[in-house]
């Protein structure tokens, strides 16, 4: 098995005997965009913890459209809400650029929790905020334009990454405000006008956060 550094920032926050015991059982995956990490209905047999790149988390409508309702990085995990209770998850979780994460199998993962453990609290609060940003994802997609939606997605993203260069493209934007192309466009000139971004080959480059941040909605880290 390859070493195992930890650089994920919700594993930092553990004492280190937790960390090292996650460390035993840990796996290093390096994974591509499209890689999946989560299916909806389905049981996810791991949790994922990025250290490097980014994730987004997905509704699957009927038809299967799918509109963007999370996005991880190396602050946080992939399935790690609902451990080892074997429910299926909500969301598909897919990622959306390149990157490392520490692969962990649920069961072995909730062999190391206990009551009133470090881990066990971690958890459960984790647990918790996702809850409470899953909530206002349904919020922010039901109420909010286009245009500050977008910005709100790029600021998440570029929070979680090195650097002011976003590999991201217009099919992407698509998939996380659930919208059709026209309105992305749209969207994503408007943000380029105002000089917050520019786009080329796939990729968006912040410009100015300052900005971008001012043409976001409510929902934005700050």
């Amino acid at each position: 098995m390859q070493s195992v550094t930890i650089s994920n920032r919700l594993l930092a926050d553990l004492p280190e005997p937790e960390r090292l015991q996650i460390k035993s059982i840990a796996v290093v995956v390096d994974f591509e965009p499209g890689h999946v990490f989560a299916e909806a209905g389905h049981a996810p047999p791991h949790v994922w913890f990025i250290e490097a790149g980014l994730a987004t988390a997905h509704v699957v409508l009927s038809d299967g459209r799918m509109v963007g309702v999370m996005v991880f990085g190396p602050e946080g995990a992939i399935n790690l809400a609902a451990p080892a209770a074997g429910r299926p998850s909500p969301v598909r979780v897919t990622a959306q650029t390149s990157g490392r994460a520490l692969r962990v199998e649920q069961a072995r993962l909730k062999a190391l929790t206990s009551v009133g453990s470090a881990l066990t609290e971690l958890i459960l609060t984790y647990g918790a905020t996702l809850q409470s940003d899953l909530h206002k994802a349904v919020a922010c997609n039901a109420v909010h334009a286009a245009p500050r939606r977008l910005a709100t997605w790029l600021l998440r993203c570029h929070r979680r990454i090195e650097g002011d260069i976003l590999p991201l493209k217009q099919e992407d934007f698509a998939g996380l405000l659930g919208a059709q192309r026209s309105t992305i466009n749209a969207a994503a000139q408007s943000l380029q006008a105002a000089g917050a971004v520019s786009y080329s080959r796939g990729r968006v480059r912040v410009l100015n956060r300052e900005t971008l941040a001012r043409l976001a909605c409510e929902c934005a880290p700050r």
